[in-house]
């Protein structure tokens, strides 16, 4: 068996933290490890093997159990939105709303170009700052294939999935749409939790996935599922919504991208100098 990526092994780890009931904070302090530190640690690929053997002790579990683990969600095809991919969304929260229209509707593009009052020439920069960010592989005349699985999933820390659940939970509060499924003071431990949220989180999934293939797409399908279901609002990131980007777009946006990739070298520079 090859050896797990160092992303996911990673990825397990911090996994683990959390299915042994764990908490960032309360790690660092047994640790004596500042806070900041011990998150940079649990996402630098090049962490050393006697931390990560020292972390793996503390978070009750071995190296053994987060490799197979990290084996497991490597094969399992996960895809995760990268740290750069991350921060471009932060930065251009537009982008991740077409995005996420552009794989909803992908087979009825032009629904959506209509729907956001895009042509070829203006829904260019979207696609093609996509491709560059290796989501898509772009074609000529803005023909489009999806790289990678169906879904993304965020790392724990991800800033654009804080965001995401901040623009949900906002929504969820102003909706008046009932509670179907409230519970109080349930004997439950963390690890049984996260056990339940990914068997329901597959369950979901599921229904979605066979519902698409099938053409059940319309109003009537579409939830917002928070552990209780509404009709279907659009939340969008960005003020102002999908629409057609000024003409500067492309040239600030891998202006950004080298910004961020820069930072991202300079910071692994600095972490094994």
């Amino acid at each position: 068996m090859r050896p797990a990526n160092p992303e996911y092994i990673l990825l397990a780890l911090r996994t683990q933290i959390k299915r042994n009931g764990l908490t960032y904070p309360n790690l660092a302090k047994e640790l004596d490890t500042p806070l900041s530190t011990l998150k940079r640690h649990l996402h630098n690929p090049n962490i050393a093997l006697e931390r990560l053997l020292t972390y793996c002790q503390a978070a009750k579990t071995s190296l053994e159990e987060v490799h197979d683990l990290a084996f497991e969600l490597e094969n399992s095809k996960l895809t995760l939105f990268s740290k750069t991919q991350d921060e471009i969304f932060i930065r251009y929260p537009e982008l991740y709303d077409f995005y996420r229209e552009l794989r909803f509707k992908s087979d009825n593009f032009e629904q959506l170009l209509e729907e956001y009052g895009l042509d070829e020439l203006s829904v260019y920069p979207y696609l093609r700052s996509l491709e560059i960010l290796g989501i898509i592989n772009l074609q000529e005349g803005n023909k489009f294939i999806f790289k990678g699985q169906s879904f993304y999933n965020f790392h724990p820390d991800s800033a654009l999935n804080k965001r995401i659940e901040e623009s949900l939970k906002k929504q969820l509060i102003n909706s008046d749409a009932p509670v179907s499924l409230g519970l109080s003071r349930i004997m439950i431990s963390a690890s049984e939790l996260e056990e339940i949220e990914s068997t329901i989180y597959k369950e979901i999934l599921n229904k979605h996935n066979r519902n698409i293939k099938k053409g059940f797409t319309s109003k009537e399908y579409q939830k917002d599922i928070i552990f209780t279901h509404q009709p279907h609002k659009l939340a969008t990131l960005s003020k102002d919504g999908i629409k057609p980007l000024p003409n500067s777009f492309l040239a600030e946006f891998k202006q950004s991208l080298s910004e961020i990739e820069a930072s991202a070298d300079h910071s692994d520079i600095r972490r094994s100098a």
